[in-house]
């Protein structure tokens, strides 16, 4: 990647009160200059540093769904009539915006409206000059199909000429003019120099009817060993697509049909003459499927600016790859046509124009594990980095192992994520052998992954659990009915019902314990934890429950029921009848206890609900109850799968056995009976406190 650059552009100021005369102005929003970024998080790329969208380079973006505004605070107020933006995918989606100003935060004057057209790539905006501390951008709509909106960097300035170079372009132009040496060189270095058509070459093809292909025997053996076509798959939407199919395992027939196995597919989006994309697919053990599938992609892709390769192998042999859209891999339109299970690895490189090799970076590598032979991955974990330095990683098990080969492929219920660094030890790492003999930089090999992220020097851990066992993007028509291959935690999702739970000096390693009080699995060492209840899944939170260690001892020992959110809990347990016990992740074991635990829940909950309801009479009332029997079944676009699901019915049962609860206390809190109820209830004990309530007089 480019330094840190700084600019050598000279700007002019005839009359300015905050930038003296001859200086070159000041980015305001920059975080050298005190500026800070709200709203957007980092890329994955990003997910370890600082905002990205102010940091003066471009070599990543910050992205969020549109209901989210970015928001510059400056670090004092400051006299400005600019506001430029670097959105990202400058040719391929446009995003529309407003511009607003405020000076404390709260009451905002819009200063601009960009919510026509189709503004892409680089955005000014210009208005009449006003003081101010925040800057707030509004996107409101865009051509992205997840609604999502992406910038690689925001300015604010007081600029005397607006159509001047700004500061934000000269750093780009100075960035740009870094990486020369053209990409179209590096990428096809990697390919071969056979991968490129000639002019001539693509001008023939060019003149084809559609099916007809363009042969090439190399070898003189009779059979072609290069076709030349324009692909006219409706999968595809760059046209003209000109695809050369190289054969690399000399089967190719008369047709000049490739296969998957050992050939080639390099791509020229519009047949403009220059290579986007490639794959590549080996089958390195001789049974006629791939083992390993590269996808080259032309700077512009996940790297930004560099040009990049992702590496996929079939390590359990499943005969499942990737599905690619115009020769790529493209999430949000292949990720369910594509395979993210069994034992699987795949690891991102960009080349490296100072070490003049291919390096693993961002996930480097994502590996996915099939811990009881069933043909789906059971753990999952992401690792991201650059070579052999991990930085961030997320690790999530499959709890009660209900994935299915079919029903049900992808089922993370929880995640460990952790912030630290991660060092790949000698003989745990492996290279790859790109497709002109380029070797790779070293990156963390899959039989080794499990013991490294363990091992792992991170200086916090988060464990994200998904209480509904609906793992899904609700905010997008498509992705709302796919758990997520990721796993759990790293994908944001607009509403509640996931608990997260923080050791932020990692002092319980990554561990877990079941806590009877409530139930459920903690992550040992977090000092807080937090569950954000959404229970009709409007996107609005409902509830919190909160957990803290305020003893310092590594375990929960309080809980806390706040059922309006408004910040002030009306229930805390402080239980002292109950215990701790370690649940060590031994797949076969651990997911057996987890099951038992959970039935355990639901039957104490069962009893316990039935007794209150009894003792509370007809006017009993629950709102989540409500939802679940009644709203669920008719309105909620999951009702079925919640409604098998032992976990989710686990949690709709604990948020109305706590609604209940807050009526039972309003009701016979005075009563003498309720003291040895409450004990029993705050332990967790609930069919001891289902028989004290029924045997009240």
């Amino acid at each position: 990647m480019p330094d840190r650059l700084l600019t050598t552009a000279c700007f002019l100021l005839l009359c300015c009160p905050l930038t003296a005369c001859g200086q070159e102005p000041v980015d305001f929003a920059l975080a050298t200059e005190g500026g800070t970024v709200t709203g957007p998080s980092n890329s994955s790329a990003g997910a370890a540093l600082p905002p990205v969208a102010n940091d003066g380079r471009f070599d990543g973006y910050a992205w969020a769904y549109l209901g989210t505004p970015l928001v510059v605070r400056l670090a004092a107020p400051r006299t400005v009539n600019t506001v430029e933006l670097y959105l990202y995918h400058e040719g391929s989606h446009w995003y529309r915006f407003t511009v607003a100003v405020s000076a404390d935060g709260a009451t905002w004057t819009e200063v601009a409206d960009r919510t026509e057209g189709t503004p892409k790539g680089r955005q000014t905006v210009a208005f009449d000059p006003v003081t101010c501390q925040h800057v707030r951008i509004t996107f409101t709509d865009t051509s992205v199909p997840a609604r999502s909106y992406h910038v690689r960097e925001v300015g604010v300035y007081l600029l005397e000429d607006p159509a001047a170079v700004t500061p934000l372009q000269a750093m780009y132009r100075e960035q740009a003019e870094a990486l020369r040496r053209t990409n179209a060189e590096i990428l096809l270095d990697a390919l071969g120099p056979g991968a490129q058509m000639t002019r001539q070459e693509r001008e023939a093809v060019l003149a084809l009817e559609p099916g007809q292909r363009i042969l090439r025997d190399l070898d003189g053996d009779g059979d072609p060993d290069v076709c030349d076509f324009v692909d006219t798959d409706p999968r595809h939407t760059v046209h003209p697509m000109l695809v050369r199919v190289i054969d690399d395992d000399d089967d190719m027939g008369p047709d000049g049909l490739g296969d998957e196995d050992s050939d080639c597919y390099v791509a020229d989006w519009k047949g403009d003459g220059s290579i986007d994309r490639a794959v590549d697919y080996w089958d390195d053990d001789g049974d006629g499927d791939a083992d390993r599938m590269d996808i080259y992609y032309a700077a512009g892709g996940w790297h930004v600016d560099r040009v990049e390769v992702v590496v996929i192998r079939d390590v359990g042999d499943d005969d499942r790859m990737w599905w690619t859209r115009n020769y790529e891999y493209d999430q949000y339109h292949c990720q369910w046509n594509s395979d993210f299970n069994g034992d699987e690895i795949f690891c991102m490189f960009g080349y490296d124009r100072d070490a003049r090799q291919f390096t693993a970076f961002l996930e480097a590598p994502f590996t996915h594990h099939d811990l009881d032979g069933d043909g789906v991955a059971e753990m999952t974990m992401q690792f991201m980095g650059e070579g052999i330095d991990i930085r961030t990683l997320r690790y999530s098990f499959d709890a009660d192992n209900d994935t299915h080969p079919v029903r049900n492929r992808r089922d993370y219920d929880f995640s460990f994520n952790c912030v630290g660094l991660a060092q790949v030890p000698d003989g745990k790492s492996t290279t790859e052998t790109l497709r002109n003999g380029q070797v790779t930089g070293p990156y963390l090999d899959w039989p080794y992954a499990r013991e490294v992220a363990e091992a792992g020097d991170w200086k916090s851990c988060r464990l994200c659990w998904d209480e509904i066992d609906n793992n899904v993007n609700p905010a997008d028509a498509v992705e709302k009915h796919h758990e997520r291959w990721e796993g759990v935690g790293g994908y944001p999702m607009n509403e509640g019902n996931k608990r997260w739970e923080t050791d932020k000096d990692y002092s319980g390693k990554m561990k877990l314990y079941y806590w009877s009080a409530d139930g459920r699995l903690h992550l040992l060492g977090a000092e807080t934890g937090t569950i954000e209840v959404d229970y009709n899944h409007d996107t609005k939170i409902d509830a919190r429950i909160t957990y803290e260690d305020r003893d310092g001892d590594g375990y929960f020992d309080h809980w806390s029921w706040d059922g309006d959110a408004d910040g002030v809990p009306e229930y805390t347990a402080a239980p002292v009848d109950c215990g701790y016990e370690p649940a060590p992740i031994d797949y076969g074991p651990f997911t057996r206890r987890y099951r038992r635990w959970v039935q355990q829940a639901i039957d104490g909950n069962g009893d316990l609900i039935h007794a209150m309801k009894q003792r509370l009479g007809q006017s009993t009332h629950s709102v989540f109850e409500d939802w679940w029997h009644s709203i669920r079944p008719r309105e909620f676009y999951a009702a079925d799968k919640l409604g098998l699901s032992a976990e989710a019915r686990r949690y709709y049962l604990d948020l109305t056995r706590q609604e209940l609860y807050m009526q039972a206390e309003a009701r016979f809190s005075t009563e003498p009976w309720w003291e040895g109820f409450g004990e029993a209830y705050e332990s967790g004990q609930y069919a001891r406190a289902a028989q004290q309530m029924r045997d009240a007089r």
